[in-house]
């Protein structure tokens, strides 16, 4: 394919426009945390009229003119679905864990509240008219929401857990043994202290803190 050496001028400018357009979108989202990464930088565009100036003959350009074409053409696609994925993701589906639930046998509120509530120390918060009638009951301290729900026939979850984080591993499951709840130790995980306790229906917890290297790495 031949071209006049104005439809290749045109070509190479309309390719030089699209890049630093598209460039300077890419640097104004930048600041952005939940768009940056869904940018994908193209350099391929800008080697190539790069190169494209490198040539001062008018058959070297021609020769170019071809992928200076597709390199326009690719470029558009690329940005455009680059900018498709970003508004896609421009905040992330899941924000934050709002509660998590436990399970606990019918009539078991009384149990749950000497452990989550005297125990643990998160206070009770009232459950809505409408879903009080399950029973169960509902406990909050600041982000930390637990909810325990009747289910019948129950079953402990002795292996999936919840795991919660705690200023002193050993202050807490001192108290947990002296109150008389079931405590254990498990492999020791990398960077730190850790231990389960179980509540009162068997379901087990986990209360961890990181130690002082975990920390400062």
């Amino acid at each position: 394919m031949s071209y006049p050496e104005t439809e290749i001028d045109k070509i190479g400018s309309e390719l030089h426009e699209l890049t630093e357009a598209y460039a300077a979108k890419a640097e104004s989202l930048a600041s952005d945390p939940y768009f940056r990464a869904a940018i994908v930088k193209t350099s391929v565009s800008g080697f190539t009229w790069s190169l494209y100036h490198a040539f001062d003959g008018p058959v070297e350009r021609r020769a170019l003119a071809e992928e200076l074409t597709i390199q326009r053409d690719a470029t558009t696609a690329s940005y455009e679905a680059t900018y498709r994925r970003g508004a896609a993701c421009e905040r992330p589906l899941l924000q934050a864990i709002d509660h998590v639930q436990v399970a606990i046998p019918r009539g078991g509120e009384g149990d749950a509240r000497r452990f989550y509530g005297d125990f643990l120390g998160l206070g009770e918060q009232p459950k809505p008219a409408n879903l009080a009638a399950r029973g169960g009951c509902w406990f909050e301290s600041g982000s930390v929401k637990v909810h325990c729900g009747v289910e019948d026939p129950f079953h402990a979850a002795r292996k999936a857990h919840i795991a919660f984080r705690v200023d002193s591993v050993a202050a807490l499951t001192s108290r947990a043994r002296e109150a008389g709840f079931e405590t254990s130790q498990d492999e020791p995980l990398p960077g730190h202290d850790r231990v389960y306790i179980y509540d009162p229906f068997g379901n087990r917890l986990e209360f961890l803190r990181p130690t002082s290297t975990s920390e400062s790495a």
